[in-house]
């Protein structure tokens, strides 16, 4: 069993050099604060001494098969041992809990559908946040708020939530039944009911007559104005007609967005103006894989955000997290039903992260 010992200035600073000297199978056997430098007592600075080890047999190359009797190991075990002060052992269930709890976190995470690239990097700062911490504040509420904090953290690096309506075309597009036309009716209703925006709703979705049906329902509760665009001049001309208007919502027609031939032929029908703003719609119950092809299609174009529909209709909801973490792009609304116009909430940092573990109670258990 081959053994060092790190100085550090922190634990994160110790599980990268430790990986990088003696592997990611590495075990951290004890943990303690010492003190470095100084002039007789004075002006010493604080440093982390981590001691590690890492069993060189179950790595070596085919042409070293020859593994150390069990007496020579039980001799290299004792030896390690009486370098660790008995106050902390190595078995101690401190020791011991953190690994458990954040491998329990881990695999919740993985159950919600976040993808392993993002929880990897979770895991190995929680395991660093752990150790950082004096003993009598390692506990699993502890690690429990960082996974939430770290989760906020990141998803501050892309624009959640903040619509507010500002742009006056606001453009809905996305695979067919993921619900566009019941999200318009919703926003149509926000924009008109909450924010007192004058709203016109504009459809190119030609194929399906029971679409326009349902828009001019809506529209009719609402007393807002329908216009049907059969193509980019018809777009055009809609878009002068609505000159005086403060927002108009844009139906399209769903498609299988996976190929590029449906999003040349939404093209022909839309518009994007630095007055517009594109929104992809997707579904919840959808596999993340497949959004992700519908987003990698929709790289061709300037998407502003992402709107979630259907979460009433599912448990899992990691792709909220994996889209702006993985993929780069923010969410502006969630909706959780059918109900119009109640069931659309705007997205938040943190309304994203409480969902996501909402399965989890706070004292580490599930």
């Amino acid at each position: 069993m081959k053994l060092k010992k790190f100085q550090v200035e922190s634990m994160p600073e110790a599980l990268q050099q430790i990986k990088s000297e003696l592997g990611s199978e590495a075990v951290i056997l004890h943990t303690k604060e010492i003190s470095t430098g100084g002039w007789f007592g004075f002006f010493a600075k604080k440093k982390l001494e981590v001691t590690a080890a890492i069993d060189p047999v179950k790595h070596a190359v085919a042409t070293k098969p020859l593994q150390p009797s069990l007496q020579e190991t039980k001799k290299e075990v004792e030896q390690i041992l009486t370098h660790v002060p008995q106050t902390q052992s190595v078995s101690s269930a401190t020791q011991l809990e953190a690994p458990a709890l954040i491998k329990q976190i881990d695999t919740e995470l993985n159950l919600q559908g976040v993808g392993e690239s993002i929880r990897e990097e979770l895991k190995e700062d929680a395991f660093g946040f752990w150790y950082s911490q004096e003993k009598e504040n390692r506990t699993p509420l502890a690690v429990i708020n960082f996974t939430r904090q770290w989760l906020k953290r990141r998803l501050q690096q892309v624009p959640i939530g903040q619509s507010s309506f500002n742009k006056k075309f606001m453009i809905f597009a996305g695979p067919t039944g993921v619900g566009k036309t019941t999200t318009i009716a919703k926003l149509a209703a926000e924009a008109s009911i909450k924010h007192g925006k004058k709203v016109a709703i504009l459809t190119t979705d030609t194929y399906r007559i029971a679409a326009i049906d349902q828009l001019k329902t809506y529209a009719s509760i609402l007393n807002v104005p329908v216009e049907v665009a059969y193509s980019l001049d018809d777009f055009h001309a809609a878009m002068e007609q609505f000159e005086a208007y403060d927002v108009v919502l844009v139906d399209t027609a769903g498609r299988n967005f996976t190929h590029d031939f449906y999003l040349k032929e939404l093209q022909k029908t839309i518009h994007l103006s630095e007055e517009s703003s594109l929104y992809v719609v997707l579904a919840l119950t959808a596999k993340y894989s497949d959004m992700v092809a519908v987003l990698k299609q929709f790289n061709q174009l300037a998407v502003h955000q992402v709107i979630f529909t259907k979460k009433d209709e599912t448990n899992s909801y990691g792709a909220l997290i994996n889209v702006c973490l993985n993929e780069g792009i923010g969410i502006a609304y969630v909706t959780n039903g059918q109900n119009v116009p109640d069931d659309v909430i705007p997205a938040s940092i943190d309304h994203i992260v409480e969902s996501v573990l909402e399965g989890m109670t706070l004292d580490g258990s599930s």
